[in-house]
């Protein structure tokens, strides 16, 4: 007999695992550790190339010195901080990789979580 994954199934199957204990967490730890970094690293490269081909971010990114790490963390901070449209677009890419069990604990809190999002974010995408 053939087996088929389901949509579940599929979105665990690619997720990376990052060797964390999550079964001591809260609701909203489990979250945050077994869903939102592991979907945060999968899409770290379309994360990065979405900052890169902002063009709010190519233009500021003239101003300053790049290859200073604080000048850089405060522009993607602030970039990612400002624009509604960006933030939005990047928190629609965490949660599209959600599953629908998860899809309902994250929309208990949306509000929360999607400030944790972001600051998982800014600091992922603003270390170099």
């Amino acid at each position: 007999m053939l087996y088929i994954m389901n949509r579940t199934e599929k979105i665990l199957s690619i997720r990376p695992a990052l060797g964390i204990d999550i079964d001591k967490e809260k609701t909203s730890g489990k979250l945050h550790h077994a869903v939102l970094r592991p979907i945060l690293k999968l899409q770290h490269d379309l994360l990065q190339s979405t900052l890169k081909a902002n063009p709010h971010f190519s233009k500021q990114l003239i101003n300053i010195n790049a290859e200073d790490p604080k000048a850089y963390y405060t522009l993607v901070s602030q970039l990612i901080k400002t624009n509604k449209a960006l933030r939005f677009q990047y928190i629609g890419m965490v949660i599209g990789l959600m599953s629908i069990e998860e899809l309902l604990i994250y929309q208990a809190d949306s509000a929360e979580y999607n400030k944790r999002i972001i600051q998982m974010l800014i600091k992922r995408l603003g270390s170099k």
